[in-house]
């Protein structure tokens, strides 16, 4: 893969980080770097940064092709990365510099914080990391609490949030517009890293909650209203891509439905709602609950059918490398030509299953800015709301390829969270 070096005269402004990743953005371009973490100086990053490309590129692109950009690798020289290093660490959480970046070279892709084209003002992006939209009996460890709510009780035990939050990823998923308002509202009550709101790039929030003069005043000035994001959300999360492609039929956001949400129902209750309604088949929820649904393997099986292949002389290396290529699991592959065929049917299901992680893991991108109907000519899907019409685009981020030898630690942390649910007051 050819790698270009970067240019940063425009200036560099912190974005976001996670445990792997942190995140700037360099607004002279509206172009996002996306440096990889490390606890080590001296660790290459070079093997990971074309494997996520190519990984992007070649495999999740094709399958998410309406929501998905392709990336590329760049270089920085080591006085930019110093810099950068600089200017970022006055905003990073303490929790996440355990972590720091030592390599110079970062993933490209473009800055969803802003719209392809401009509009008539200010930008709003929502970053949205939905989690798993379904339950998976056979990979659950507790009999009717999903995962992402049975691991609120363990951020509560090690003291990362105050209250468990009232989301659950299949009230997002349900199809069921009341349910999925719900969903919204209980992310913005606590959006921990699960939601996050922008003005032209700047994000107006913490982690514990959105509600604050600044994002409240952005909102209502934006929209006419602070409580109509719910709304907007489900809308555009639910419809097909090709829809509404033009000002003159710019789809309405009015929603039917009461979006409180029951925090003492949710404690007492502690079951999951696994009914719900078929989402519209092209919409973006709905494409990313196919590919989650494409793995059969609970994570046990999985770090079984792995054992199983390094007992027979597989190199985890290549097997990492055969499940995260296009046609690295074809029969008539190079590299998977001396398998048996046994062996190629095991390693397209672990293939299948990193897929599931990633899409459990991605994050959802909505962006939009006010425009006039005569910017009919201008990129993206069109809402109207009240008085106002919006162009917005939706984009599906954070699609790294997931290791074949965290899958045992995939195992013990659910192990963790149900052991934090049974020692808390709500069992």
């Amino acid at each position: 893969m050819k790698i270009s070096r970067m240019d940063l005269t425009g200036g560099v402004s912190y974005r976001g980080e996670g445990n792997a990743n942190l995140v700037v953005s360099l607004p002279g371009s509206r172009t996002i770097l996306r440096f990889p973490k490390s606890k080590f100086i001296d660790k290459s990053q070079h093997e990971k940064l074309e494997t996520i490309a190519r990984y992007v590129n070649e495999v999740i692109y094709p399958e998410l092709l309406d929501y998905v950009d392709p990336v590329s690798v760049t270089t920085v020289d080591w006085q930019q990365l110093d810099a950068i290093r600089t200017l970022v660490n006055p905003f990073r959480p303490p929790d996440r510099v355990a972590k720091d970046i030592f390599y110079p070279a970062a993933l490209v892709l473009p800055d969803y914080g802003f719209m392809p084209e401009p509009g008539m003002g200010p930008v709003l992006a929502v970053e949205i990391k939905p989690k798993l939209g379904f339950l998976f009996p056979r990979n659950m460890v507790h009999p009717t609490l999903c995962n992402y709510c049975l691991k609120q009780y363990y951020k509560l035990h090690i003291g990362k949030v105050k209250t468990p939050s009232m989301y659950c990823p299949l009230d997002l998923y349900s199809g069921d517009q009341s349910r999925m308002m719900q969903a919204i509202t209980a992310l913005m009550a606590s959006p921990q890293n699960n939601l996050r709101i922008f003005k032209d790039g700047q994000l107006l929030h913490d982690e514990n909650s959105v509600n604050n003069p600044v994002c409240d005043k952005f909102l209502h000035s934006m929209l006419g209203s602070d409580n109509l994001l719910p709304q907007i959300l489900v809308q555009t999360l639910t419809m097909a891509p090709t829809s509404a492609t033009d000002p003159t039929a710019a789809a309405s956001s009015l929603v039917s439905g009461n979006a409180a949400v029951s925090g003492k129902e949710r404690k007492t209750a502690r079951r999951c709602n696994k009914s719900g309604n078929q989402l519209p088949p092209h919409c973006i929820l709905n494409s990313v609950l196919g590919l989650q649904k494409r793995n059969i393997l609970p994570d046990s099986e999985a770090q079984l059918i792995l054992d199983s292949l390094l007992s027979d002389g597989c190199d985890l290396a290549s097997l990492q490398s055969l499940v995260t290529s296009e046609g690295g699991t074809s029969v008539e592959s190079s590299q998977s030509s001396q398998l048996t065929k046994a062996q190629f049917e095991k390693i397209r299901m672990l293939k299948d299953y990193l897929l599931s992680v990633t899409a459990k893991d991605l994050s959802i991108i909505l962006t939009m800015v006010e425009d006039s109907p005569q910017a009919a000519s201008k990129s993206g899907q069109w809402l109207r709301v009240k008085e106002k019409l919006f162009r917005f685009k939706l984009s599906i981020v954070d699609l790294d390829p997931k290791n074949l030898h965290r899958i045992s630690k995939y195992v013990e942390q659910k192990k963790m969270w149900l052991k934090a649910f049974e020692d808390s007051n709500c069992r």
